[in-house]
């Protein structure tokens, strides 16, 4: 821990804390997960050390990275990625009653993005529910947390018995059979259902035995008419008591309904990838206008944006016109062999432009999408 700075404790579990930590090099915040080790036999420190490892190796952008993993005082520090805009837990507290089907669908997607990135290398997750389901401000969507349940099966001696929150439980592991990718899948359709309801679980009871009966029944209030039938025909599928009958991870995606969430998402990715790589023309336009000042050449005026830009392609005017001004400056600079000076006046106000332009077009600047106004990210969250 020598390299990091601790800045506060986010939580404590029966694994242990989560701590916010700052890195002393560069001052990047991230979370490091604290399990005591104190009792593990060697074989089990080796398992949890080869669990943390193949976990560092997961590369996805909708999955917290693992950065590293080391001991000390008979203590396991894993370091992962800080997501700076809560879970999904406080995101169904503020909403204060049901969800946006809307939301809930953006959310999910990308989920379900995560989940079969994992399923496609054999992982389960095994603890999937609101709290384990991280966002970022910029729109991301995170799944993590499913290395911790793993180690902490390794390191306490629970390779036989079930772990997660029991509200997530499947049919098969209150019957004690083995938890499968499809397990995983019931534990989605218990999600969704709770963002559904503004946190109410499809099964509960007063006891554990109560609770898994009920579970094992597989008896549950419909979700409301006010979302589509589709919808609801997802969860319901989802919570199929059989797990034969409940789909893969792909065929969740190829439903209609998440196709079109996900080309939403991709409209956005791609839009938003445009944007800064016209960003980054400016940047280079601007890099080469100060070299030329700096020649001392003859003085040129800045142009000014046109008054009669329109919205388009999910853009809204103050970016278009930001956009057509670096176009139009763009091309008179690639057009033009003479070499340029702006007088002091021309240049202060080129940098004012350039100061808003690069504002317009920075991940936190609102962006018009489908009549929205929304943060400009690489994912945008449907209001």
């Amino acid at each position: 821990m020598d390299k990091y700075q601790r800045v506060k404790v986010l939580g404590k579990g029966s694994f242990g804390s989560a701590i916010l930590i700052k890195r002393k090099t560069d001052g990047l915040l991230f979370v490091v997960k604290e399990v005591g080790m104190m009792r593990m036999s060697k074989k089990e420190r080796d398992e949890a050390r080869h669990e943390c490892t193949v976990l560092q190796q997961l590369q996805h952008p909708n999955i917290v990275r693992y950065v590293e993993q080391f001991e000390n005082n008979n203590n396991l520090y894993i370091v992962m990625e800080y997501c700076d805009g809560g879970d999904l837990a406080e995101k169904v507290k503020q909403s204060r009653g049901p969800m946006k089907e809307s939301s809930m669908l953006y959310y999910f997607s990308q989920i379900c993005l995560a989940m079969e990135y994992l399923h496609a290398r054999h992982i389960l997750h095994r603890d999937i529910k609101t709290m384990n389901v991280f966002l970022m401000k910029n729109g991301a969507v995170k799944l993590g947390d499913f290395g911790i349940s793993t180690v902490l099966r390794t390191t306490m001696g629970m390779a036989n018995t079930v772990c997660g929150t029991p509200y997530y439980f499947s049919p098969e592991l209150c019957r004690n059979r083995p938890y499968n990718n499809k397990s995983d899948i019931w534990a989605l359709g218990v999600l969704l259902y709770e963002c559904a309801t503004g946190g109410r679980h499809p099964f509960d009871g007063t006891s554990m035995n109560q609770l898994m009966q009920r579970i094992v029944q597989g008896h549950y209030v419909p979700l409301s008419s006010q979302y589509s039938s589709d919808f609801r025909k997802m969860v319901d599928w989802c919570l199929q008591k059989d797990p034969a009958k409940r789909p893969s991870i792909k065929q969740t995606l190829a439903l209609p309904l998440m196709r079109s969430s996900l080309e939403q998402l991709e409209e956005n990715l791609m839009l938003a990838t445009q944007c800064r790589v016209r960003l980054k023309d400016i940047i280079d336009f601007e890099s080469a206008m100060d070299q030329e000042e700096r020649k001392g050449n003859s003085p040129q005026p800045s142009p000014k944006p046109s008054p009669h830009v329109v919205a388009k392609d999910g853009v809204s005017p103050g970016q278009a016109a930001a956009l057509a001004m670096a176009h139009h400056r763009i091309s008179r600079h690639r057009n033009s062999r003479r070499s340029r000076q702006c007088h002091p006046q021309d240049a202060a106000a080129r940098r004012r432009w350039w100061g808003q332009s690069r504002l317009l077009l920075s991940s936190e600047a609102p962006l018009r999408v489908h009549g929205k106004t929304t943060a400009f990210t690489t994912s945008t969250v449907p209001t």
